[in-house]
Parts: C-alpha cells; structure tokens; sequence
C-alpha cells in the first residue's frame, strides 16, 4: 500500500474510531452480578426488589397500591429503620392550572447520623399508571435505593441523618411530594435530596437537573460515581419544557436545599403502558440508577451539608476522562478567546494565500447546503415515512419501536451529503476556505450561548477548540494527523444528537440531523485527510443508510413485543341516560372496533371536559349500562355575601379511580376550598404551591383514587344564583352490556395519558 493511501486510510480509521468510541460510551454500564461483593450495588440482586412492586398495576386507590406500600414499609423496617411511619393525608397542587388531590400515604423513614449536619434525602415514587406495572416508572428508582440501603448497612454508619421518602400519587401530580415537603415535620431537617425516576425502559440514567449553585454537588457526583453520565446542557434545556418530576417541588419551594434529579430515558414507547413491566426493563438502567445512589449517599452522607452551595459549574460526560467540569464563569472568557483565535487562525491562512474570496464563497454555500439539504431530507423523509405508516401517529408522541433506526439512517445521509459537498467544492475552495466560515459561525455563536445559556457552552466550545488546534496543525502541514483534532468534535456532537432524538423524541429527527451536520462542517480539515477513499466511504454510507431504513420498515409493523396502543371508554350521561363508546384514536384498530365499527361516527362530547383533543372522539350510540349515578350529597348550603359556603360529600362509586367536578360556567369562581380536613390556600400564582384556584375551563377538583369514606369538601361558590356543576366519576374496566369488547390481543395495549379501559358515569347537580 503506498505512503498516500495508508495515510488516507489511517485518517478514516481515527475518525471512525472516534464517532464509535462517543456512541459506544454513551450507553448504560454492565450488570454488576448476584454474587459481587455486599459493598457493591447489584442490579442482579435489585430486580427483586422490582419484582416485588411491579407484579401488577398498582395506581393510587388500588389494591395493588395498598399491598406495595405495606411491602415496602416492611422493608424498610427489615433494614433496620425504626424511626418509620406512612403519612397519610391529601395531597394538593393546581400544577398545569388544574386543581388536583389525592389521599397519599407517603412511606417515610429516618436513620440518625454519628454526627449529623443535616439530613440527605432518598426519594422515589412508588405509584404508577393505571395498566402500567411501574417496573421502571418507578419501581426501578425505589429499588435502587432500597438495595443500596442493604449494602450501605453492610458498612460504617453515616455522619448525617438518612431520610427515605417512598412518595406517592407522583404520576398525579407530585402530590406525594407536595404534602411532605409542606406537611411532614421531617421535611424541615433536609438539606440535599437525590432523587430517581423513568421516562422509559432503558438507556443510561442521567443526571439531568440540578439545584442552584451546583458546584459542590458537581465535584461529589464526579468524584463519586466513575461512570456519570450528565451535562449541563439537559439543564439549561430541561427548565424550558413542561416537564416535572418531584424534585420540581423542592427545587421551586425549596430552593436552598440541594439537589440532583436523576432518570433513564430510553425505551419511550413503554413509557406509562403495560410494556414498563420487569421484562422489559433494563438491568442496566437499573445498575445505573443504584451506581448512582450508593456512591453520591456514601459522598454526601459523611459531607457538611452547610457548605453544598457553589458556584455553577459547566459539565460534560467524555469517554476515557469521565465528568470535565469547570467554572461556568469561564464559559464566556473561553468563548471570547476562541473568538480571537479564530481571527488569528484566519489571518495566518490568508497572509499564506490558503484563502481566496471565491473559496470563501463557496466555503459559505457548503456551509449552507450542508445544513439546509440534510434538515430538508430529514423532514420530507420523516413526513413520507409518517404517511406510510400512519398507525405512527398512535404512538405517544409519535415515537414508533424503531426509531433508533430512523435516526441512524438519516445520520448516515447527512455523513454522505456533507462529505459529497465538501469534496465537489473542492474545485473552488481550499480545506482552509471550506473551513473558514464554520469557524467564524461557531466562534460567533459560541459567545452569544456562553452568555445566555452557560451550560450548554460546552458543546460549542470544545469542538470549535479542537479545530482550531486542527486548522492550525493544517496551516502548517496537512496530513493524517489532522484527524486526531477532530475527535472532540465526533465524541460529543453523535452522542448528542442520540440523546435529543431520545430526549425530544423522532419530532426533533431535524434537530439532530443539524448538529451532526454542523460538526461535520466543522471538521472540513479532518474529512479532507480521507482523500480519494470517499469516493468508496459514501455510496457505503448511503447503502447502510438504506439498510437501517430497510430495516426500521420492516419491523415498522406490531406484534405481542411491539404493542399498538389504542383506547377504548365507556361513558353515560346519567342525566340524558344516554351512554356512548369513545375512542381517542386516529381510527378504529383490531380491538376497539368489536364496539366501535369500522367507521364511527365523530362527535364532540362538550358536556364532558376531557381537554384537548375532545374534539376528536370516535363515538357511536351504545346499549345503556345499568350503572349508578355519582352519589353526592349537599350537607350544608349557607349564603354569603356573594354566593354560599357549601358542604358536599361525595361517595365512592365501586373502585372510583378518579372523580371530576366541573363548573358549567367556567366564569364561576371557587375560593375557600377544604378537602377531607385539609384547609387550601387561596392561589398565589405560584403552581407548586398548595394553593388552591378554579382552572380556566371550570374544573373545580380532580380526585384521584376516590377513598372508601369518599371525599368531604367545603367550598365557597360566587354566584348569584344556583349553578349546575357536572361531576363525573371513572371505574376501571367496562360494564356489562351486550356489546361490551372482548380482551386485547397480545399485539394491542392500552394508550397512555388518555381516559380508556373504564367506564365514566356523569351527572349534573346543582350548588
């Protein structure tokens, strides 16, 4: 082989090399086994645990509920806490403007330190979705705490105070959460909480979240736990979406305590449905998860817990070296140094004649294209695959079971656009003008990001570092080696754009084409060392490209391991007696359509406030089920000034799941609301507060996981005159009519976040 190919060859293989080392490190870490040593966490060993809470679903109100809330206390005790109790009580929130309660039974525990500073607390929900098992959403977060707690009593005592929190009613609104941190007297002693959730069935756990001031927390999670995966992009991000978990609580009411969240996020299409059983958990997630837990509890259970809040940090997972952090006060300097760099990068090439104006130009338009033409496949081809498939669209959130390779395909063709341009502009440009106007881009954006969102600097900044090293290196001898500089940019950009296709879901196929194309924009000097050999490396990137597609298609169809999720309720007005079968789907499926018929009518059930998407029911007329109307009785009625103070009991219908109360006139106002003895704050405006306020569409109460004695209320009506409030209540499972469906097949399961597999009786009353 001749000097010149082996060189070219060896380019290709470090670039290679270097995009399989960030992916490949991106994943979860391996299983420790049953057998390892006490002082280590299992995942082996934790699975137990998991099969011990997600042998059925087991929402708020449930039996199954009831059974793995005395499990876990019993484990609890079985570890050795005896400072240990269940709070009972209704938990509160107007989180998302909706007024929402529950009556919790949070599990609580407390182990006293040597010499306590403050208490750490563990947290993890224990309640699930209806239909879902909770393996992972939560069960995997309460185990590994409970394993490390094993292996934690296998070693000396901590200093600090431990405190355990098993929250309930989370997956309805933090409830749990709300009502020890603003009811639960062991609340006032926390002074750093860690806590563990899902958002899937596998992946990595990553540290996505943290408290103001992350300093402190950043240097124990990095000393630690050798295998973290964070980065203070998700945080910069995260505080954008709507998203919560019941660290939100602690972090908007409590904002001096520390704080690190935790989560697994792969898997999506599991998430809230009958797949997030133990099968289809991840051992490895879960290791994660304990990996996590027993090295940050051993960290700060012997810290001073008074002295966790420093200076913010920016921070990054990177193969081989683990978590980089540094001072996000140096975000801005770093930035405006490359900005100089760049200048005087440039100014060198051009003093040497490696720039010309129509190099430029045409370095510009590659820049361009290389954005613009990978983003326009991506979003033509993901529109094209959405209309071949459009069961797609009953995914939540549109994320079919191969996404993954939707993913990969497209990134194979933004690799292949973007090598194909650089190489034809080669004509008119040099590798310096193909290079010079990413550079100028990036050194530019980069500050604008190091000011506004100093977290996320790091993704800009270390690539644009690592060529610049690389265009210098090339000013003064072009070879193989200039490849090695590119390695920063391809072990954080692919992984990157994986995680946000994961994060963000198959919507954001663009965005992540775009930072892939970005970086390959970037890297131009890099790519240029592979010479003639991508005249060969593209059309194989175009051919495996077509492969993935090939194979995402042909396990684009649905089988008893990829479910299609459907919906299916049954609803009576027991005023009209009339009674529909309404479905929240595109069409009828395989199941839903024994009841529903091939072509449904669509109506708009305007007396039931279901939300968004109301407008889109499937509904046909059905056999009346003989079912009771919701018991509510008015025990008092006294006027006020503007309207009257009301006393009203509602019963438990069967096994109530949810009750809803809804105003017909949504002008109404409600103030001066007590729920089963818990007496409600008028709104503050802020939604993490237990503060109460009618929503906008006249929801007065959502009650989730109706109790045996039923709900007692008082409440203030402003009106007038007398108003009609509908109240509805929701049962699992459906009645007995002559039409009633038959059960699933294996390849369908229940849809999540929408009312189905019950049964929704309605009335109106007037208060």
């Amino acid at each position: 082989m001749r000097a010149g190919r082996a060189a070219e060859l060896a380019a290709l293989l470090v670039l290679m090399a270097a995009v399989a080392l960030g992916v490949l490190s991106a994943g979860p870490p391996s299983v420790t086994p049953v057998d390892a040593p006490l002082s280590r966490f299992s995942a082996a060993r934790a699975l137990a645990e998991v099969g011990t809470i997600a042998r059925a679903p087991h929402p708020v109100g449930s039996e199954e509920h009831d059974r793995v809330r005395d499990a876990l206390a019993a484990r609890l005790a079985d570890l050795g806490f005896s400072d240990l109790h269940t709070q009972t009580t209704t938990g509160f929130t107007t989180r998302g403007g909706t007024p929402r309660a529950a009556t919790v039974a949070n599990i609580v525990a407390r182990r006293r330190g040597t010499h306590s500073t403050g208490a750490l607390l563990l947290t993890a929900h224990y309640d699930a979705v209806p239909r879902s098992f909770g393996a992972a959403d939560d069960g995997s977060g309460v185990a590994a705490i409970l394993e490390s707690l094993h292996t934690l009593a296998t070693g000396p005592p901590l200093a600090n105070d431990l405190i355990v929190l098993f929250s309930d009613a989370e997956e309805e609104g933090l409830l749990g959460s709300e009502a020890f941190v603003d009811l639960d007297s062991l609340s006032r002693d926390v002074r750093a909480v860690l806590n563990f959730d899902a958002r899937g069935t596998s992946g990595p756990s990553y540290m996505f979240e943290t408290s103001v001031g992350n300093g402190a927390l950043i240097d124990l999670l990095a000393a630690n736990v050798p295998d973290a995966r964070a980065n203070s992009l998700t945080g910069e991000v995260y505080r954008h979406l709507t998203s919560d978990t019941d660290l939100s609580i602690w972090l908007h009411l409590h904002p001096d305590v520390a704080a690190l969240n935790f989560a697994f996020i792969g898997g999506y299409a599991g998430y809230h449905t009958p797949l997030d059983n133990i099968s289809s958990l991840d051992p490895r997630s879960l290791q994660h998860q304990g990996d996590y837990v027993l090295g940050l509890t051993r960290a700060l259970g012997n810290a001073d817990l008074t002295h966790l809040t420093e200076p913010e940090q920016v921070y990054f997972d990177a193969p081989l070296l683990g978590l980089v952090h540094y001072p996000a006060a140096m975000a801005a300097p770093f930035a405006w140094l490359l900005v100089l760099a760049t200048a005087l990068i440039l100014a060198i090439a051009a003093r040497r004649g490696m720039l010309s104006g129509r190099g430029l130009a045409a370095g510009g338009a590659v820049q361009l294209l290389g954005l613009v033409l990978p983003a326009w496949l991506a979003l033509g081809g993901w529109r094209a695959i959405r209309m071949i498939h459009p069961a797609y669209a009953d995914m939540l959130q549109g994320e079919p079971y191969p996404a993954a390779f939707y993913l990969l395909a497209f990134s194979l063709f933004t690799l292949a656009l973007v090598v194909v341009l650089q190489f034809a502009a080669r004509r008119w440009a040099s590798v310096m003008d193909l290079v010079a106007v990413p550079l100028v881009v990036w050194s530019v954006a980069g500050v604008f990001i190091a000011r506004e969102l100093p977290g996320a600097s790091y993704v800009l900044a270390w690539p644009l570092a690592a060529a610049l090293a690389g265009a210098a290196v090339g000013i003064w001898r072009m070879g193989w080696h200039v490849a090695l500089l590119a390695i920063p940019a391809l072990v954080i950009l692919p992984p990157l754009a994986m995680s946000l296709e994961i994060a963000l879901t198959v919507n954001f196929l663009v965005g992540s084409t775009v930072v892939l194309a970005l970086g390959l924009t970037l890297i131009a000097p890099a790519l240029a060392q592979v010479g003639s050999i991508w005249r060969v490396a593209t059309p194989l990137c175009v051919v495996a490209g077509v492969a993935s597609l090939a194979w995402a298609e042909a396990h684009a169809g649905f089988n008893a391991a990829r479910k299609h999720p459907d919906s299916l309720t049954y609803l009576l007005d027991g005023d009209s007696g009339k009674a529909w079968w309404i479905s929240f789907d595109r069409a009828p499926d395989g199941w839903n359509q024994q009841v529903l018929g091939a072509a449904p009518h669509r109506l708009y059930l305007a007396q039931y406030r279901l939300g968004a998407g109301a407008d889109s029911l499937l509904a046909v007329p059905t056999d009346v089920a003989t079912v009771p109307a919701p018991a509510a009785q008015v025990l008092s009625s006294a006027a006020t000034s503007d309207g009257r103070r009301i006393h009203l009991r509602v019963g438990r219908m069967g096994g109530a799941q949810e009750l809803l109360l809804v105003a017909e006139d949504s002008s109404v106002r409600v103030t001066d609301v007590v729920l089963n003895g818990r007496v409600l704050s008028d709104s503050t405006g802020d939604r993490y507060a237990p503060d109460y306020h009618t929503s906008a569409n006249g929801t007065v109460l959502t009650w989730f996981g109706v109790p045996p004695q039923g709900i007692d209320m008082w409440l203030t009506v402003h009106a007038a005159t007398l108003v009609p409030f509908r109240i509805a209540v929701t049962s699992e499972g459906f009645p007995d009519v002559p039409n009633a469906p038959s059960p699933r097949l294996p390849a369908f399961m229940s849809k999540p976040f929408v009312p189905t597999d019950v049964t929704i009786v309605e009335r109106t009353i007037t208060l």
